[in-house]
C-alpha cells in the first residue's frame, strides 16, 4: 500500500504545481505531498492523516484535492502491476 501512495505521489505531484492554490470545498479524497510548491493545506496532522501516520509518513507542504479540484485538472489514467498481482490496477477518474 505505501509503494501505491509513493507511485501516486510521483504521478500527482506535477498535477499540483499546475493548479491554482485553491481550498478543497468538498471532502478531501486525495493529498499529495513532497516537492510541491503550492499548497494549500497545513503539515502533517497525526489525526486528520491517520493514513499516512499508518505508514510513518509526515510532511511539512502539502496539496488536498476534493473531487471537483481533481475533475478541474481532467480525465488521467494510471495503470499499476506489482509481480504477485493477478492483474493490472487500473485508476482513473
Amino acid at each position: 500500500m505505501r509503494h501505491i501512495l509513493i507511485l501516486l505521489s510521483f504521478f500527482m505531484a506535477p498535477l499540483a504545481v499546475l493548479a491554482a492554490a485553491e481550498m478543497p470545498q468538498g471532502q478531501v479524497v486525495l493529498t499529495i505531498v513532497g516537492a510541491v510548491e503550492k499548497t494549500n493545506r497545513g503539515p502533517f496532522d497525526p489525526f486528520d492523516n491517520a493514513l499516512a501516520k499508518a505508514h510513518d509518513m509526515t510532511f511539512q507542504r502539502a496539496y488536498a484535492f476534493d473531487r471537483e479540484l481533481l475533475e478541474a485538472l481532467g480525465t488521467k489514467t494510471l495503470s499499476v502491476q506489482y509481480a504477485g498481482w493477478s492483474k493490472r490496477c487500473r485508476l482513473m477518474r
